[in-house]
């Protein structure tokens, strides 16, 4: 469990739950666990540097993409013409 990501109810809690599972192994366990306790007392305070990752690391992927595309037309059009100067010669 993530240190300080849950205050003290949700994660005594999830001890609890885990415990009971470890002691009852059938699939059917998790149907009963309630998420809707958890998700409450949630301390998302790094969804905002989250979201400027993600942010950054997409841009940064199209920004490459399109370089990469453009570069191939240019090297393409470079050995056309020395295709074309080889057949003159």
């Amino acid at each position: 469990m993530p240190q300080g990501y849950f205050d003290a109810a949700p994660a005594k809690l999830l001890t609890d739950f885990g415990d009971f599972a470890l002691s009852d192994r059938r699939e059917e366990l998790m149907e009963s666990f309630s998420e809707a306790a958890l998700v409450g007392d949630l301390k998302s305070t790094w969804r905002s540097s989250a979201i400027s990752i993600y942010r950054n690391w997409l841009q940064y992927v199209v920004s490459n993409k399109a370089e990469a595309t453009a570069f191939p037309a240019i090297v393409g059009l470079h050995d056309s013409s020395s295709r074309k100067r080889s057949a003159l010669r």
